[in-house]
């Protein structure tokens, strides 16, 4: 154990107690809202911004990106001076945490959160190992700077703030908690074009921190200001706002954008429930999205038809909106399960039947296979067994054909080509991306496609692929889940009106073309709903659009993903009278059964201690959660969710279980 470290202790005491005192400040003028920054910035001769996460937002993958980037840099820089020195077992990241420890416990003035300037760890790493050379150190600094430079972006609304404060002749600084020095920051703000900043303060360079307020005082003492003559702007509540205004300084938080956008007042119910409740999860998929776009330099996104149609249509609003982000292309390519199952497999066998059994459709097993691998049942040879010579061969033929309109179409589109690009879908297996890379892995050129899904939950998936909203690969649980569990919602919403893929042909001037499912029963139906879908859609893009205009705070991507993962997990078991009154007219709908579109809630909906027969047939609706919630109430929710909690761990028991519910209710 530890030896007890009195003056320690003592620090976090009166760190807790000036924090407590800053959030109990009852002043007005230390308590701007975010509402009221023009009339903030009026009262202030001088306003600080935090740099961050507030002048600039800060990819959360920078820190671990850092420190694997950093191995090669130093090997970069010692082979450009000719230097021998060997790299150490353990790697250059944790010699440089070694040499920082080692400069922060010398210096007595940083007893609490030490922050050693990145510039002093390198010239002690150097010099340990004899090697006194200021190019090495400047060569790092420039490495690290390019890397900053690369994994943040900045704030345009804090920008406007910014030019604001110019404009009515306010000193402007910037204050920050930095390992990086003043000389660099100044550097970092100017390569994003971020320009009069009169002065910046570090907390690497004054011994002092915003957290424990000290960094504050070193900052009035230099500019010889009066607290009451400050505005501070930042993101974080304890280190930019209440040590803020524990010192006495007006402290403005950046609001999330949750706190801002607000749902216009209107009585199409559709409307409010797509921009309340279906808008933030949409915003965050897309800064899911963009975060994965650029830790991997996507450059072009391929959207699926068609549920992909919604999903380009958000992240083009989103950019439009922000146009500091990367900015790859947005394409949509016409493919569908349908359209490269019997391509991809070349066959139909066992596989292919027990995928089918696993869709929810009526109607005979084998028809249904057929028709969804691009077959006729009708001219199809009468089937004996799968191995059937006669079937396998007519089967063979069309695979081959398939194949051959297949392969041209991916030409066209220039997909597996690059590396550069990525499909993107709402999931949820990554059967498309599957089947391509498995059918063309062995052709020459042919670069394996990488996804990115809304949700993906495949057991035993080894697809390079992200499920940005949930992945089973992550974790099995109920928040991962979540997406999955709301599927039926979220493929309504994001479908284009056309139909189907089913494959593709050539017209009369030899130009391929996707070939679209025809009207039928289940097509009417869902063009039947237009009017709800199409509200909700529009609730949601005004949402985006609303949100990607504000301010975001740069959390980290766990944090976005879980805050969206609770809306669908609650939309999906716990949903209100106005939601189920919403989603109850959208129906679900399967390509290959034409005639088949039940709604998501059956219309039949006895209580189960009445009716316990009837009730148990009513499960049978697509959207289970709903049904449950809209017959039952809260408590039979919850049972369903605790339920639901226990067949994620077991499949096999809610395989067994499905089946004693099927017979139970005479299905």
């Amino acid at each position: 154990m530890g030896r007890f470290d009195l003056s320690r202790f003592s620090l976090q005491v009166r760190t807790a107690w000036r924090l407590l005192r800053g959030l109990s400040r009852r002043s007005r003028r230390l308590r701007p809202t975010w509402a009221r920054r023009e009339a903030a910035l009026e009262a202030a001769q001088l306003v600080s911004f935090d740099i961050f996460g507030t002048l600039l937002i800060q990819d959360p993958a920078l820190r671990a990106t850092l420190d694997t980037a950093m191995d090669t840099e130093i090997e970069r820089a010692l082979a450009a001076v000719g230097s021998e020195i060997p790299a150490p077992p353990e790697g250059w990241a944790f010699r440089l945490q070694q040499h920082r420890d080692e400069l922060a416990a010398e210096t007595t003035e940083r007893p609490a959160r030490p922050e050693v300037p990145r510039r002093e760890v390198y010239a002690a790493l150097f010099e340990s190992h004899g090697a006194r050379c200021e190019a090495l150190t400047e060569a790092l600094m420039q490495a690290e700077l390019a890397l900053h430079r690369r994994l943040t972006w900045p704030n345009p609304d804090i920008l406007a703030l910014l030019h604001a404060a110019r404009t009515r002749g306010l000193r402007v600084i910037a204050i920050s908690d930095s390992e990086l020095g003043g000389a660099e920051l100044q550097r970092l703000l100017q390569a994003h074009g971020i320009q009069g900043i009169d002065a910046i303060y570090a907390s690497c360079e004054h011994a002092a921190d915003k957290f424990h307020g000290d960094l504050f005082h070193r900052m009035l003492a230099a500019e010889g200001r009066a607290p009451g003559q400050c505005l501070h702007i930042g993101d974080r509540l304890t280190a930019d706002v209440w040590a803020a205004r524990w010192s006495g300084i007006a402290a403005l938080r950046v609001p999330s954008v949750q706190e801002i956008v607000e749902t216009p007042i209107t009585e199409d119910a559709a409307y409010r429930v797509g921009h309340a409740v279906m808008g933030p999860i949409f915003v965050a998929w897309a800064r899911l999205m963009m975060a994965d776009v650029r830790r991997k330099d996507w450059q072009r996104l391929a959207f699926v038809a068609r549920d992909g149609d919604l999903l380009r249509e958000v992240l083009r609003q989103w950019l439009h909106a922000r146009p500091t982000q990367p900015q790859p292309v947005l394409d949509y390519v016409h493919l569908s399960r349908r359209a490269v199952a019997l391509a991809a497999a070349g066959r139909i066998d066992a596989a292919a039947m027990a995928a089918q059994q696993q869709i929810r459709a009526p109607g005979e097993l084998l028809a249904r296979t057929l028709a969804f691998h691009g077959l006729d049942a009708e001219a199809t040879p009468a089937v004996q067994a799968l191995d059937d010579p006669a079937f396998q061969g007519r089967v063979a033929e069309a695979a081959r054909r398939q194949r051959a309109l297949l392969t041209d179409y991916l030409h066209a589109e220039r997909l597996g080509q690059d590396d550069t690009t990525a499909l993107v879908d709402i999931g949820w297996r990554g059967s498309i991306q599957a089947a391509l890379n498995r059918a063309f892995a062995s052709q020459p050129g042919f670069h394996p496609l990488h996804g990115c899904y809304f949700g993906l939950w495949e057991a035993g998936c080894t697809l390079t692929a992200t499920g940005l909203l949930g992945d089973s690969r992550r974790r099995r649980s109920l928040f991962e889940a979540a997406p999955w569990q709301a599927a039926l919602l979220l493929e309504p919403l994001c479908r284009a009106a056309h139909g189907t893929v089913t494959g593709y042909v050539r017209d009369a001037n030899g130009n391929l073309q996707p070939q679209l499912s025809g009207d039928s029963p289940a097509h009417q139906a869902e063009r039947a709903q237009h009017r709800v879908t199409d509200a909700l859609r529009q609730g949601v893009l005004d949402h985006v659009r609303a949100a990607a205009r504000l301010t975001e705070l740069a959390e980290p991507d766990a944090r976005v993903r879980r805050r969206a993962q609770r809306r669908l997990l609650r939309l999906a078991h716990w949903p209100t009278k106005e939601e189920i009154a919403v989603f109850e007219h959208l129906v679900h709908t399967e390509s290959h059964v034409p005639d088949w579109a039940p709604p998501l809630i059956a219309a039949d909906r006895p209580a189960p201690w009445r009716a316990p027969r009837r009730w148990l047939a009513g499960l049978a609706s697509p959207w289970r959660g709903g049904y449950v919630m809209a017959t039952g109430g809260r408590a039979l929710a919850l049972a369903f969710l605790m339920l639901d909690a226990l067949l994620l761990a077991s499949p096999a028991l809610q395989r067994h279980l499905q089946a004693w519910a099927r017979r139970a209710a005479g299905l």
